[in-house]
């Protein structure tokens, strides 16, 4: 399913567990010896300078109260144990986290070789940004005080909805976070955003508009134009956008090129800063005193209790992975593919997909902007931040109970392993997914040796799956060497699609907190990026917001350019949290291309994820998920009892749940890796457990089990990519595309519609159809075009469509249509009765004149499927037969020919299925008049001529409406008769999948016949 098509990266930990570290004494007490035996403890550890180094740049209020520690500033009991909790918990960090974190942990490539490779020096080196947050902050007050001298440009994430321009605005601080800011939609502001569509000067801007509009003081054009930078609807220069690796750099590259009038104070101490900053990469041997960090952040004026800075690491390391371990990872990719819990994807986008064809129908083209509107358009899927769609949980599902029973054999019976064989598998995975074209896997393998490793004795576990390729890594790819780099940027070009021909484009946008900016900077790698909600580079794509739309076919959603009519399948190279950190636009264009393919993702359990012990699973060598406790305060004593209470029922509830001496605390990556043997760590444990009340336990490896790697915490991440071929272009997308507009709806009593929904139970739709509507339409003056369907959305109903005249105005039909409806619920024949929308399905059957040819098409087939009802009321005729050999007259009437038609059949109707009806096909045949020739003259009945009239004139409008899609150029003929023969059996019979799928076969094998008869007749 999947398979490497690229080396990756290795995450590292900066330094191995250090040799003989001294033991935190006395770390379950507070008092006067504990606090000395404490201090002590922290001087020691302190004199690590790696750690001290990496504490400062991560946390320079605890390493300002360390050194206060250190100089007997500070001796209050209290506060020394818990800053020797913290320096614990920071030492821990260092030596069992990979996640790249400042100074403690950073990247290297890793590459394919024939044995493995493992060669890791001290040579470290380190790429030094202001924190994003600082530089928000900076970026904020520069504008304040130059901005007639910026470049400003219009930001495209902001929507115009009604009299409003609204945007979300990012947020500086985790509170209140980010929120909706709306500017009116007034004149003067609309004109300020068509003319920043393209950068321009601030104050060329405001002359311009002053000359615009010579009335309104260019004192209120300022300050109306200061409002918009302010809350985000122009963006300046400053404002670097996140495919730049180095933001300080281009910033002040930006105020260069403003050229300012006079020097301000800021941007000197930003330049200064910068120089210090560039002074540091090499790493060897450079303590806190040698790295310049304190100074440059007092340059800038940081706050000294948070970080000024983010510091991305290269750790000097050679890293080859053997066949052995390549493939196991392919191997524990593809498990995490079929155990996926979601193989049809995310149920919020399975409905979302759902809504799009009922509101839009298929093939339909819309404009992502009017599709996203919460108002003119659906909005956001459930689950992204403003959606209107309630946001509901999964069912329970077989897969679900399989696993609850799975992990509750073994739990209760001692084992902590489940080793998934055929019989599990079967019961819990999906046997064919729809994969996402390309994945991630992230793992760390447990070999005591590089021997070990190259003998294919080693243990893979996954840590990470993710979403696409480039979510975990890419972020680093300014800290690879130029080969690495070109070799990534090949990688992406050469990545498959979910849809053949389709093209990637990188996503770059600001996360909606600035403080998030730090993980989500990724230098353009991709030909084509589009900028979304920033100041662009030079170098980005001709490919705008505005030129994208959706459109859908039953299987899938598609994102496409209206300039060239292409699928796009934009990539967001960052891990920065969907749901909540990034900006809805950007997730929705991310995840809308791959929304129906089956998740890819991380082993879920499901609703047994609320069990209190869950064991590892396994798949040949690797470990698919690790085994995990979860401890409540309620299990152990309380924090006001003795420690050696709280010890002994520790111990009893590790015996008793099986819990392993070496653990994962934390749960994610946020986790350090603890021995509970050293009481250190325990106190570390009831500590956690006394602030949050739970903590999450994971096994996790020994360093004896990570000895190939010396000991090091790490993490492999491998880009995949899917095995099986992207799927077909849709044909629907052959010629021009035409988006749909809110002109083409037509509302209840704003055209010439009437569209009217009537609910009732299905078994009553046919007496409602063949009898109490002709009691409808004779009330009126004429009976004008109409069409119904059975529809169900969830409950079942009656959809009726009316192309109103000048004798049947809205009013008066709206009138008798009601008094119909009223006498029908009195008699307990219907529910309820509704009106809505008209939305013509353009995109399916086509615009202008093929639309209203189609409509005519559905105004027959609509009589067609009524005389067949009631011919079948009054004739001994399987309605199945009816109805096949209705849609073998329907396929003659469109190929234009009975052997087009015959062989249409033949070719696109699929022929596997159970046995059909014998009766049926006997019935078909004799409905058949075949000795004349033509397939379709019904045998005559007392009913015949009704339906043989229908059919007829059904014949001659399914011909003109092919004859204005071929004068449109329409290349889909076969999508427009299959959906055709769709709407005909739910006309004539009901909503019935596999009953419909039988009848089309009965007609299959009816064409069959005929032309194995005609072939033996040729013959003769």
């Amino acid at each position: 399913m999947f398979r490497a098509v690229e080396a990756g990266l290795v995450r590292l930990s900066a330094h191995t567990p250090i040799a003989s570290q001294p033991r935190l004494p006395d770390a379950e007490r507070t008092g006067p010896e504990a606090a000395a035996a404490q201090r002590e403890w922290i001087r020691t550890v302190w004199g690590h300078g790696h750690l001290a180094t990496a504490i400062e740049a991560a946390a320079p209020a605890l390493a300002g109260r360390i050194e206060a520690i250190c100089a007997d500033k500070v001796t209050e009991p209290q506060q020394i144990r818990r800053a020797a909790l913290a320096l614990l918990r920071y030492r821990l960090r260092s030596e069992s986290r990979a996640t790249p974190f400042g100074l403690f942990a950073g990247i290297a490539p890793v590459h394919f070789a024939p044995q493995p490779i493992a060669n890791i020096g001290a040579a470290h080196w380190a790429i030094v940004r202001p924190d994003a947050r600082l530089l928000h902050q900076i970026i904020t007050e520069l504008e304040h005080d130059l901005l007639p001298d910026l470049a400003v440009m219009a930001n495209n994430l902001a929507a115009v909805q009604g009299e409003r321009l609204v945007l979300l605005s990012q947020a500086d601080s985790d509170e209140p976070g980010p929120g909706v800011v709306s500017l009116r939609w007034t004149r003067a502001v609309e004109t300020a955003m068509r003319w920043a569509e393209d950068p321009i000067r601030f104050a060329d801007l405001a002359v311009k508009l002053t000359a615009e509009f010579p009335r309104t003081l260019q004192d209120a054009i300022t300050a109306m134009l200061r409002s918009m930078v302010a809350q985000g609807a122009l963006i300046t220069a400053l404002r670097t956008p996140m495919a730049e690796a180095d933001p300080l750099e281009l910033f002040l590259d930006e105020l260069d090129a403003a050229d300012l009038a006079s020097p301000h104070p800021l941007v000197e101490a930003t330049r200064t800063a910068h120089r210090l900053l560039s002074s540091i990469q090499d790493l060897t041997g450079r303590g806190p005193a040698q790295l310049p960090l304190r100074e440059a952040a007092e340059v800038l004026g940081a706050e000294s209790h948070r970080p000024a800075f983010a510091i991305d690491l290269r750790i000097d390391a050679q890293l080859g992975l053997p066949p052995s371990v390549v493939a196991e990872a392919e191997h524990a990719a593809t498990e995490l593919q079929r155990l996926t819990r979601f193989p049809e994807g995310f149920p919020s986008w399975t409905a979302y997909h759902h809504q799009f064809l009922e509101r839009y129908g298929l093939g339909q083209v819309v404009r992502v902007r009017e599709l996203t509107d919460p108002v003119a358009g659906l909005g956001f899927p459930s689950g992204f931040r403003d959606s209107l769609f309630a946001k509901s949980e999964p069912w329970a599902t077989d897969r679900d109970r399989a696993l609850l029973q799975l992990a509750h054999e073994a739990v209760a019976q001692g084992r902590m392993e489940i080793d998934l064989d055929a019989a599990d598998t079967e019961r819990i995975a999906v046997a064919s997914p729809t994969a996402p074209p390309h994945v991630g896997i992230a793992f760390h393998l447990r070999a005591a040796d590089l021997d070990a490793l190259a003998t294919s004795r080693f243990t893979l576990v996954v840590e990470g799956a993710g979403r696409a390729v480039g979510t975990t890594e890419d972020r680093f790819l300014h800290l690879l060497d130029q080969a690495d780099r070109d070799r990534i940027a090949a990688l992406w070009g050469q990545l498959p699609t979910a849809a053949v021909g389709a093209s990637h484009v990188q996503l770059s946008g600001p996360p909606l907190w600035a403080s998030t900016a730090n993980v989500g900077r990724v230098p353009q790698a991709l030909p084509d990026l589009l900028a979304l909600g920033e100041y662009p580079t030079e170098q980005r794509g001709a490919l705008r917001l505005d030129d994208l739309a959706v459109t859908a076919d039953a299987e899938r959603l598609y994102l496409v350019n209206l300039a060239d009519g292409g699928i796009v399948e934009p990539m967001v190279p960052n891990a920065i949290e969907p749901a909540i950190r990034l900006h809805p636009m950007q997730r929705f264009l991310a995840e809308l291309p791959r929304a129906t393919s089956s998740v890819y993702a991380m082993f879920d359990w499901g609703g047994a994820a609320a069990l209190p012990v869950l064991p590892r699973v396994r798949s040949g060598r690797s470990i698919l998920t690790a085994a995990r406790w979860k401890i409540t305060a309620r299990q152990l004593p309380a924090k006001d009892r003795p420690w050696s209470e709280w010890t002994a029922a520790w111990r009893q509830l590790q015996r008793d749940l099986q819990i392993p001496s070496t653990l994962y605390l934390g749960d994610s990556d946020i986790r350090v890796r603890i021995d509970t043997a050293d009481d250190a760590h325990l106190a570390l444990l009831r500590h956690e457990l006394d602030r949050h009340q739970t903590v999450i336990l994971r096994e996790a490896p020994t360093e004896a089990e990570l000895g190939w790697i010396s000991g090091r915490a790490h993490e492999i991440t491998l880009p995949l990519a899917a095995t099986a071929p992207p799927k077909p272009r849709p044909r629907h997308l052959e010629g021009p595309l035409q988006p749909a507009t809110v002109a083409d709806e037509q509302l209840p009593g704003a055209g010439s519609w009437l569209y009217a929904k009537v609910y009732s139970h299905p078994g009553r739709f046919n007496d409602l159809l063949d009898g109490h509507l002709d009691a409808l339409h004779g009330t009126w003056p004429e009976t004008p075009e109409w069409w119904f369907i059975r529809y169900k959305d969830p409950l079942p109903h009656l959809r009726l469509r009316y192309r109103l005249t000048e004798a049947t105005g809205y009013g008066s039909a709206v009138e008798r249509l009601g008094a119909w409806a009223a006498d029908l619920r009195r008699r307990g024949l219907i529910s309820r009765l509704q009106l809505d929308t008209y939305v013509p399905e353009t995109g399916r059957y086509g615009h202008g004149g093929a639309m209203q040819a189609a409509e005519e098409v559905f105004a027959a087939d609509t009589a067609a499927a009524l005389a067949q009802i009631r011919h079948a009321a009054k004739a001994p005729v399987i309605t199945q037969a009816l109805c096949a050999a209705s849609l073998i007259d329907l396929v003659i009437a469109f190929t234009g020919s009975v052997d087009a038609g015959m062989n249409w059949l033949f070719d696109h109707v699929d022929r596997s299925g159970p046995p059909l009806d014998r009766d049926a096909v006997a019935t078909l045949a004799s409905l058949l008049d075949t000795e004349a020739g033509d397939p379709t003259r019904l045998t005559a009945s007392a009913s015949a001529s009704g339906v043989l009239d229908a059919w007829q004139h059904r014949s001659r409008a399914v011909a003109t409406y092919r004859l204005e899609l071929l004068i449109n150029g329409r290349g889909d003929l076969d999508a427009v008769l299959s959906s055709l023969l769709h709407l005909h059996y739910i006309r004539a019979i009901d909503i019935d999948p596999e009953s419909e799928r039988a009848c089309l076969r009965l007609a299959r094998a009816a064409a069959l016949a005929w032309r194995s008869r005609n072939r033996r007749s040729r013959t003769r």
